[in-house]
């Protein structure tokens, strides 16, 4: 008999029929024993509430002590939001991770600064060559363009051919 033969045999059915069942009750264990995934997200789902609440709260204290307007705080929000070079409604963990420290405070500093907001040590400045221009992504095309090639709208970010059509 071939190995075509064998495949239709009873004992190679029973034993291929025997396995699946065994690995069907092995599965359903281990879903019984895996915790329940609605478990976690409820905690989350509140934790992400309180932040919404807590960010709305913190603007409109903001606003109404006149530090800052509105559409300051929306071209903030953007300029965070590109510093990873994508515009994306997020703070990319790559920006989070590579960005420059005080060496003194240990807390994240603009390189452009003199010295530490928060702690006044001074800055260490990068090596005097000018760092790469960085690419960020147009809203309206998708091309990447250099970032002082773009333009900040309502809309988001703009390279210079959607830029001109959003123009009166």
């Amino acid at each position: 008999m071939g190995y075509f033969d064998d495949l239709f045999s009873p004992e190679f059915l029973f034993d291929t029929e025997h396995k699946q069942r065994e690995d069907i009750e092995r599965i359903k264990e281990q879903m019984l024993d895996a915790p329940d995934p609605s478990e976690a997200i409820g905690p989350l789902v509140q934790r992400v509430d309180r932040l919404e609440l807590l960010c709305k709260s913190l603007t409109e204290l903001i606003v109404s002590k006149g530090l800052a307007s509105r559409e300051e705080l929306s071209v903030v929000t953007q300029q965070l939001d590109l510093a990873d070079g994508v515009e994306d409604g997020k703070i990319g963990s790559r920006v989070l991770k590579n960005g420059p420290r005080c060496t003194n405070c240990g807390r994240f500093v603009n390189p452009r600064r003199s010295s530490c907001v928060y702690c006044h040590a001074a800055v260490e400045q990068q090596s005097a060559q000018a760092p790469p221009e960085r690419l960020v992504a147009c809203g309206g095309c998708g091309k990447e363009v250099a970032e002082s090639a773009s333009f900040y709208t309502g809309a988001g970010l703009r390279c210079d051919a959607c830029f001109e059509e959003v123009l009166p």
